[in-house]
């Protein structure tokens, strides 16, 4: 898993797997994500990825309404047709040359790419921590991000991106690292305190 967009498709498994097992009642809990419930941040994380085929998987243009295809009432199913419409254009290296047209600049794919990796996977923890799903990330794909988030912390805290990082202990793995950069904390397995 060495290239941008390799690593989005594996960050989309990472979170599909959590959107799937969401228990029917846990729409309403609350998440790490402040003010967000578990509905909220799946809401986001749909539209994302919606946005996302619409700029990487051209389509006609009598086919701008298939994001709503699930309905506003059904993201499960807008994001399952978002994430396999993806799928397949994530599977070609083509897709990093694509460019971008963003409200602010043009940017080639393979620029974007990580930023949305980043967010399904830091989300996909976020969804499984909040309805008591599998909180383990891709080891490879945390690292990744990871390197990946060195060069670009800084400029994501002062565009108000992200909030403070929390502080770790100096031997913490890499997810709880990276969580910690994103102000999420994770506790050691061994921890009675669990998720705060």
């Amino acid at each position: 898993m060495q290239t941008p967009h390799l690593r989005f498709r594996a960050a989309l498994d990472e979170f599909g797997r959590r959107l799937d097992a969401i228990p029917g009642d846990a729409w309403e809990q609350p998440t790490p994500c402040a003010a967000w419930t578990v509905r909220d941040l799946v809401d986001h994380v749909v539209d994302e990825t919606c946005w996302a085929r619409s700029v990487l998987v051209p389509t006609p243009a009598d086919d701008n309404d298939a994001d709503d295809a699930g309905g506003p009432e059904d993201p499960v199913a807008r994001w399952h047709d978002a994430a396999s419409a993806l799928s397949p254009a994530l599977g070609s290296s083509e897709v990093l040359d694509r460019t971008i047209d963003l409200p602010s600049r043009r940017v080639p794919a393979r620029e974007l790419l990580p930023e949305l990796t980043v967010d399904h996977l830091v989300h996909a923890w976020d969804l499984a921590s909040a309805t008591g799903g599998d909180t383990h990330l891709d080891r490879d794909l945390v690292t990744a991000c990871a390197t990946w988030f060195d060069e670009h912390e800084d400029e994501w805290r002062e565009a108000g991106q992200i909030g403070p990082a929390l502080a770790v202990p100096a031997d913490a793995d890499d997810q709880r690292s990276l969580l910690a950069r994103f102000g999420r904390q994770e506790h050691a397995p061994d921890d009675p305190g669990g998720l705060s």
